[in-house]
C-alpha cells in the first residue's frame, strides 16, 4: 500500500465521516459548517485524482458559492440558538431504507460496470476537456459557451439572496410585537 492508498482511504474516511455529521447535526448551523467540510475534503480526493480543475471548481462553486449561500440563508432567517425538532422513528426508518436502496444500486452499477464494456478501439479525447477547451466555453457567447447561462444562475442567486433578505426584515418586527 503506498501513499497515495493511506490518503485516499483517509480522505474518504473524512468525506464520508463529515457527510454523516452533517445529515446528523439538529443545528442548522453546525450542519452547513460540516457540509462545508466533506465539500472540501472531495476536492482534496480530486487533487488526489490530478483533477485540479475539478477541486477548484468544487471550492469556487460548492463551497465559495453554494454553501455561503446557505449559511448567510441560515443567518438571516433562522434563529441561531435553536436546534431542529427531534425526528421521528418512522422518519429515521424512512431514511434508513432509502440509504440502504441508493447503496444497493450504487453496489450494482459498480459490480456490473466493467473495463470490458469498452469498444475495442475507443480511445478517449485526451484535449476535449481540457483546461483550455473549458475556458473557451465558459467565456464564449456563442451557441457552445456558456455565459449566458452563467449569468442567468447568477442573478437567480441575486434574487433569492435579496428574497432572503426582505423575508428576514418583515419577520424580525412582527417576532418582536409578539414578546
Amino acid at each position: 500500500m503506498n501513499i497515495n492508498d493511506v490518503l485516499f482511504y483517509a480522505d474518504a474516511f473524512l468525506i464520508l465521516s463529515c457527510a454523516v455529521v452533517a445529515v446528523s447535526m439538529r443545528h442548522l448551523l453546525h450542519a452547513a459548517l460540516a457540509l462545508m467540510m466533506s465539500l472540501f475534503c472531495t476536492a482534496g480526493l480530486f487533487i488526489l485524482l490530478r483533477a485540479e480543475f475539478a477541486a477548484l471548481v468544487q471550492v469556487m462553486v460548492y463551497i465559495g458559492g453554494v454553501v455561503i449561500f446557505i449559511i448567510y440563508t441560515i443567518l438571516l432567517t433562522a434563529h441561531l440558538g435553536e436546534d431542529l425538532p427531534k425526528s421521528t422513528f418512522a422518519r429515521n426508518l424512512g431514511a434508513a431504507a432509502v440509504a440502504l436502496a441508493f447503496c444497493a444500486l450504487l453496489l450494482l452499477v459498480l459490480w456490473r460496470g466493467h473495463a470490458a464494456d469498452v469498444p475495442a478501439g475507443y480511445e478517449p479525447q485526451l484535449d476535449a476537456g481540457g483546461l483550455r477547451e473549458i475556458g473557451r466555453r465558459l467565456l464564449s457567447s456563442k451557441s457552445d459557451g456558456f455565459v449566458l447561462p452563467f449569468e442567468i444562475v447568477s442573478l437567480l442567486l441575486l434574487a433569492a439572496l435579496v428574497g432572503a433578505v426582505s423575508i428576514a426584515r418583515k419577520a424580525m418586527p412582527q417576532e418582536e410585537e409578539h414578546k
